[in-house]
């Protein structure tokens, strides 16, 4: 399925009416309009074209025209029951309520006559429930004369007729039609109509003899796809094999599912409501068994000296697909384009080479894929890393051939580190941290030659101050709303805020500065201790290694009676933390939205902890932190479990040693319930 049409946005009752109309198995729900459409007719022939449409109403010696149906923005108007339960607010006008005059109930047909009969005459204000099988008739904006000498009673003979603009002769049984944003891109393969601007897209088209349909949507707006133009889209169009295509609603509506799987990326970052959409349906019986397989739909121009791993996609005996990533498959391929590893990965030749690849399945089913190994454009994935010495680095060479991108294997290159005190390489690309510092990774084949930045940030402990370091409050920007008088001092990995409270609507308190966070770190931590100020949320700010700023809020519940409460934020919510390319990160902002202050109270905000984890830091290396007791890195109620284990077993060592008296008893539990109170 994707998205269809360009629909309403406003006003609140008319939204997601379709722009260019809908007719969905043969039944007229909002009528065409002469826009750029897909159609289909009743032998699932597909066409291309602007589709028109009259209707006209006949009763009591008139010829009343239908400006649309389904759709209020005309001055006369037939609403079905297609509309929704109930018509359009209306403030002025006459509603002529018409039944089917027979047995049958209304079809409304794109190309049919309906036989009815008036139920009800009454002036239009507000809305009015459609009764089942019955339809409104609104006369409005000057058109209510046209309700003068009807009664009840009265036959009606309702009208429909839809055409294709360009053949309105061509005598057309339409069951579907959908539209977009007015232009066609193609008609047999030539190019029709532009959109200058790069947008994501939607489109539906067909090959030259009508019998394969293709459901298109191209990703935009983002740093891995910009979207396209409409001439662009016809190129694609062109490669995949179609001779005419449609532009249907594109931007943050572009979406395509397939099996309830979200196939494409949405702008928006998730899927949007919308008005109406394409589907296919398969009428094959339900059916789990896989009957066919083939290689995943990519590029097989593959580079020399490449490592890859390809998919298996399954169908069942109905042609449907059933998995994209079939388990149990064995490979093979012809010798002179490359192997295969035990577990499946191809490495190709470091010759140029052609022929095929070959997976199989089940001892019965066979794939079989043409190849081509070619010289190809090599460059590395990555322009920097930051890696430390539990992360090392395995370097990315790509390399680009046609529209694929494949990774290269490393053993073809020679290595070095431009300072081996900073970091070391082996012969296979593996990158190992030494010290802190910078040094270059380079790699060489013949004219190939390319490097990438290191950074080495080594933890200093497992949970740090986010400048690892001491934080200096002269170097930090306090602002808020709902306060005066303020002050910013130091207080253990964080710090003090005291201010005299005053009116706002919406207060917060902020503490900014643009702090580059060394190395690896998992999580993000805020500890906060509110005093009399109820906290809300909390909303962290920070910049990607693309530049990218990403807010994140998190809620807070107050709880009668704690003192200090903790909210973490994984860096996994913000990157891919398995790519070393996206570190380092920069915090900018850390927000608490806060309840009102009582105006001229004196307050006191504690923010003990702006820290950063590192959980990868074994917890022996622990610089020691007196109280915690199971050595997390951090004072919690569970060291209060784990100090009252270590009394019982009368087991003496240092971290049960809070009150350093030289053992571990009772003592020592309640030295650390006061350190706990103290956070």
């Amino acid at each position: 399925a994707t998205n269809g049409d360009f629909f309403a946005t406003s006003p609140t009752s008319q939204v997601g009416i379709p722009t260019s109309g809908q007719i969905t198995n043969e039944r007229v729900y909002i009528s065409p309009n002469n826009r750029a459409s897909f159609v289909l007719d009743d032998n699932r022939h597909p066409f291309i074209d602007r589709v028109k449409f009259s209707g006209t109403v006949k009763v009591a010696g008139k010829s009343i025209t239908i400006n649309r149906v389904n759709d209020p923005r005309y001055s006369t108007v037939l609403y079905t029951r297609n509309f929704g339960p109930s018509t359009y607010p209306a403030t002025e006008g006459k509603l002529v309520l018409i039944a089917p005059s027979g047995d049958q109930p209304f079809a409304w047909k794109p190309n049919g006559t309906e036989h009815g009969v008036i139920e009800e005459i009454i002036d239009a204000n507000g809305t009015v429930t459609i009764p089942d099988d019955k339809a409104y008739l609104w006369l409005h904006d000057g058109q209510e004369s046209q309700a003068e000498g009807l009664a009840v009673g009265n036959e009606v003979t309702i009208e429909f007729k839809t055409w294709l603009a360009s053949e309105p002769d061509r005598d057309i049984t339409i069951t579907q039609q959908i539209g977009g944003s007015n232009h066609i891109i193609m008609l047999n393969d030539e190019f029709r109509e532009d959109w200058p601007e790069r947008h994501p897209r939607t489109c539906i088209g067909f090959n030259a003899d009508s019998t394969r349909l293709y459901f298109v949507v191209i990703d935009g707006r983002s740093t891995t796809s910009v979207g396209v133009t409409l001439i662009e889209a016809w190129g694609i169009f062109q490669g995949i094999g179609a001779s005419n295509a449609v532009n249907l609603d594109g931007g943050g509506s572009s979406c395509m599912i397939v099996n309830d799987e979200v196939l494409n990326k949405p702008s928006d970052g998730s899927m949007r409501a919308v008005g109406n959409g394409c589907l296919l349906i398969s009428n094959a019986p339900p059916s789990d068994a896989i009957n066919q397989i083939a290689f995943e739909p990519r590029c097989y121009n593959i580079s020399v000296a490449a490592r890859t791993r390809f998919n298996i996609w399954g169908y069942n005996e109905y042609g449907l697909l059933k998995t994209r990533a079939l388990e149990g498959c064995t490979f093979d391929c012809d010798p002179q384009v490359g192997e295969f590893t035990a577990d499946g990965e191809f490495h190709s030749a470091s010759v140029n080479a052609s022929g095929f690849l070959y997976a199989y399945y089940d001892d019965r089913l066979v794939a079989r894929q043409p190849v081509s190994i070619l010289t190809a454009t090599m460059l590395m994935r990555d322009d920097s890393v930051t890696i430390d010495r539990f992360h090392p680095y395995d370097v990315a060479v790509e390399a680009i051939s046609g529209y694929a991108t494949d990774m290269v294997n490393n053993s073809n290159f020679t290595w070095r580190s431009s300072d081996e005190a900073v970091c070391t390489v082996d012969a296979n690309g593996i990158v190992t941290a030494v010290a802190d510092g910078r040094a270059y990774v380079v790699a060489e084949n013949g004219e190939f030659k390319d490097s990438v930045l290191v950074l080495v940030q080594n933890p200093t402990a497992r949970i740090t101050t986010v400048e690892n370091g001491p934080m200096d409050p002269t170097t930090w920007s306090l602002t808020q709303s709902g306060g005066k008088n303020r002050t910013l001092t130091n207080l253990d990995n964080g710090f003090r805020i005291t201010f005299t409270g005053s009116t706002s609507r919406a207060p917060y308190i902020s503490l900014d500065k643009d702090v580059t966070m060394w190395g690896l770190p998992d999580t993000l931590r805020v500890r906060f201790v509110p005093g009399e100020l109820p906290v809300e949320s909390i909303t962290v700010t920070t910049s990607l290694t693309d530049n990218k700023i990403v807010n994140t809020t998190k809620p807070v519940t107050m709880e009668e009676g704690k003192q200090q409460y903790v909210v973490d934020f994984p860096m996994d919510e913000w990157v891919d933390t398995t790519r070393l390319a996206n570190y380092p990160l920069k915090l900018l902002t850390v927000m608490f939205s806060t309840g009102k202050p009582t105006k001229n109270q004196e307050y006191t905000f504690d923010v003990p902890g702006m820290e950063l984890v590192y959980k990868h830091m074994p917890a022996d290396e622990q610089p020691q932190l007196v109280g915690d007791v199971n050595g997390d890195g951090e004072i919690s109620i569970a060291d209060v479990t784990a100090l009252v284990d270590l009394v019982i077993r009368q087991d003496n060592n240092a971290r049960s040693d809070v009150n350093v008296d030289g053992e571990t008893s009772v003592a020592d539990v309640t030295a650390l319930i006061g350190l706990l109170m103290a956070l």
